[in-house]
């Protein structure tokens, strides 16, 4: 298929972090080089990985396939991805897609997503559709709805299989960071990502930036991705009993954080109930299972927020987190 040509065509950054998961990226990047969008380049930012995946990446594409940025140490999702950007908006791109590296995208994602945008002034930031790789019909994303006073949201659509009823283009307030499709200027107006979240809720935060400047959030179901869900921990219970401490800290510190800058002037503690109920759950089948550290990481988190003690977690100074 020829290469789908606008007039005037928008340019596009695609902006993809890479931390020791070269495989994964790569086989990202091929999905990439077959949409039907010309005018497009891909920022690959290495998120100080330990291993040789940067070098495997740099002698697999050229220069001119892909610009290539290698941090120093892990900046975490937010300030990895505002490396990339801050690259895009030096590239003078009209629009910036924000992409997890474990996912692979449909020919037609790109095309859809900036002609949406050029429709659609009011657009801040529109997402495609989501499935589970290793479940191609099954729905990982269909739009997002966040509570702003709780940090608590969901996917819709979550692990429902793919039907008609999702064909229909819909506005949330929420999408994730695995795939936001940006007009460039909106990081002009907001900023980027917020560092003191460094891993987790810090997509939600932004999203609610942009809304609060006046743009809306939309989900394009025509635009399709397909993500691997490996380097991410999902939202249902089940895999959150599965994930580290380490993640349970961020998860709990970060939607404080997040309550305290989006939410009502004095929801933080009636929040805090909420959230800590919202977890009630999880803290029993924890304690079934002998997990104690992830309880007490829930609590720790609770206190570095209190104490504001933001960014990376020097996890090396506890012992509950080895």
């Amino acid at each position: 298929m020829c290469p789908l040509i606008i007039k005037n065509e928008p340019k596009v950054a695609v902006i993809l972090l890479n931390w020791n998961t070269a495989e994964e990226t790569i086989e990202c990047i091929n999905s990439l080089k077959k949409v039907d969008y010309r005018n497009f380049e891909i920022i690959l930012v290495d998120n100080g990985s330990t291993n040789d995946s940067f070098d495997i990446i740099k002698r697999t594409f050229s220069k001119s396939e892909v610009i290539l940025i290698k941090n120093k140490q892990n900046l975490g999702f937010s300030g990895g991805n505002n490396v990339g950007i801050k690259q895009a908006l030096e590239n003078k791109t009209d629009y910036t897609f924000l992409l997890n590296n474990d996912t692979i995208v449909n020919q037609e994602l790109l095309s859809t997503l900036v002609e949406f945008m050029e429709d659609n002034p009011q657009a801040g930031i529109v997402a495609p559709i989501m499935f589970f790789y290793n479940r191609p019909d099954y729905i990982w994303f269909a739009g997002g709805i966040m509570d702003r006073n709780t940090g608590i949201g969901n996917h819709i659509g979550y692990e429902e299989k793919y039907s008609s009823k999702f064909d229909k283009i819909i506005e949330c307030n929420f999408i994730t960071g695995c795939g936001m499709f940006f007009r460039s200027k909106v990081f002009n107006e907001v900023g980027f990502f917020d560092t003191d979240y460094f891993h987790t809720s810090e997509d939600a935060d932004l999203c609610f930036r942009v809304i609060d400047k006046g743009y809306k959030l939309y989900l394009n179901p025509k635009a399709k991705l397909w993500h691997k869900c490996g380097a991410s921990l999902l939202n249902s219970s089940q895999n959150k009993l599965k994930s580290p401490p380490r993640y349970t800290y961020y998860e709990i510190r970060n939607r404080l954080l997040f309550i305290k800058k989006n939410g009502k002037k004095g929801m933080l503690f009636k929040s805090l109930y909420k959230i800590v109920h919202f977890h009630l759950y999880e803290i029993y089948e924890l304690i079934k299972d002998g997990n104690f550290k992830s309880i007490l990481t829930l609590f720790y988190g609770i206190l570095d927020f209190f104490l504001g003690r933001f960014g990376e977690k020097d996890f090396s100074k506890s012992w509950i987190f080895r």
